[in-house]
């Protein structure tokens, strides 16, 4: 998997100071996308051990909430399993200390049809685990003529802000209320 960019102490890309995430890689194309440069999955730098390394380091700053995952888009087949990996070493060294937030275009639905093992029999697995340890999901794609510059955390109103562990407990999308 390749990444494009770690930010650090960012307040744009969810709740708090964050450090964020830029993956590569998405085949949803969304009209006017913010980072259409993502979309190549070659693009960017390889996220080796040494990366993964240093961005647990970035987060280890008192004042850094957590984590935002963005892209392209994490949960794409081609990433989920490198996605996993960053997901369950963040959660190994922060436990619960640190949130992380996801973006990706995909809709609660789709993803939820990515951890039904009949229709991925072996990335299911990796879906559940990193749906078990992120907090929050923002879903849908990109809808330019839904832009609204004032809508919390996302660029187009129909893009949800989902409280992931509530929803999975739920077996329904839950929005997130900010603390």
């Amino acid at each position: 998997m390749n990444y494009h960019e770690i930010k650090t102490d960012n307040e744009l890309n969810g709740e708090n100071l964050r450090t964020v995430l830029w993956i590569s890689g998405c085949t949803l194309g969304c009209k006017n996308c913010f980072n259409p440069q993502t979309w190549d999955f070659n693009s960017g730098k390889p996220f080796t051990k040494e990366v993964l390394q240093e961005l647990l380091d970035i987060m280890d700053k008192p004042y850094i909430d957590g984590l935002t995952i963005s892209g392209g888009n994490p949960l794409e087949l081609r990433n989920i399993v490198d996605v996993n990996i960053i997901t369950s070493a963040v959660r190994t060294r922060f436990g619960n200390t640190k949130t992380i937030w996801m973006y990706t275009g995909y809709t609660w639905d789709e993803v939820m049809r990515f951890t039904d093992p009949t229709n991925f029999p072996i990335l299911s697995i990796d879906y559940k685990i990193v749906l078990n340890a992120i907090d929050v999901l923002v879903d849908g794609r990109y809808v330019d003529e839904l832009n609204d510059v004032k809508y919390p955390y996302a660029g187009s109103t129909n893009q949800r802000v989902i409280d992931v562990q509530q929803s999975l407990k739920a077996g329904i999308p839950i929005l997130f209320k900010e603390r």
